[in-house]
């Protein structure tokens, strides 16, 4: 029965929302508690991505939003925890999916320089966001409001807790947007294996 079928995929999605709740809180009640550990590991990123965009191209397919890369030259490996920077992509990939119209794009690419070793840069075609809504967004449960955002679901979380993992590898996030323009997340780590 078609209607039993869609109750079910809305208690399914309910579900996997509250799940998604309830582990953004742990994590930060952890990060908060200092007790959260890294298992570092030298990484090559482009592993990292691929796994991460593999989890995320059916929404991406869904909106009708097509992903870019472009990971040349070869970039240099990292000292990070793998499990973490896949949650951070994840977390990133998924905003930018979701604040971008369809039939629009995200760029994915990396860059350095003398005081960053490897740069990883997220900018979206997405609906943007002002300074002011920037600071909101980095806050722990803070959302901003539009007419298009309260659409979409969201705990108000995954930023902050991309912003805390980036500070436990040693590395920072920042952020650049413009409304109606797009957002450009940049991830710096700092530390190279040895």
């Amino acid at each position: 029965n078609p209607l039993y079928q869609e109750y079910a995929e809305g208690i399914h999605d309910s579900g996997r929302h509250l799940l998604q709740i309830i582990g953004d809180i742990l994590d930060l009640s952890k990060i908060e508690a200092g007790e959260l550990s890294l298992d570092l590991e030298p990484i090559e990123l482009p592993n990292v991505i691929d796994s991460a965009l593999r989890m995320i191209r059916a929404r991406a397919e869904a909106r009708q939003v097509t992903i870019n890369l472009d990971l040349t030259p070869a970039m240099p490996a990292i000292l990070g925890d793998e499990l973490r920077i896949k949650q951070i992509l994840i977390n990133i990939l998924s905003n930018a999916i979701k604040f971008t119209e369809p039939n629009r794009a995200i760029h994915l690419w990396w860059e350095s320089s003398a005081d960053t070793p490897l740069t990883l840069v997220i900018e979206d075609q997405g609906i943007g966001m002002s300074p002011e809504e920037i600071e909101i967004a980095c806050t722990m449960f803070g959302q901003v409001q539009s007419a298009f955002s309260r659409k979409i679901q969201g705990t108000g979380l995954g930023l902050p807790i991309c912003i805390k993992l980036m500070e436990a590898h040693g590395g920072s996030l920042s952020i650049q947007s413009q409304k109606g323009i797009g957002t450009q997340v940049r991830l710096h780590f700092n530390r190279r294996p040895i």
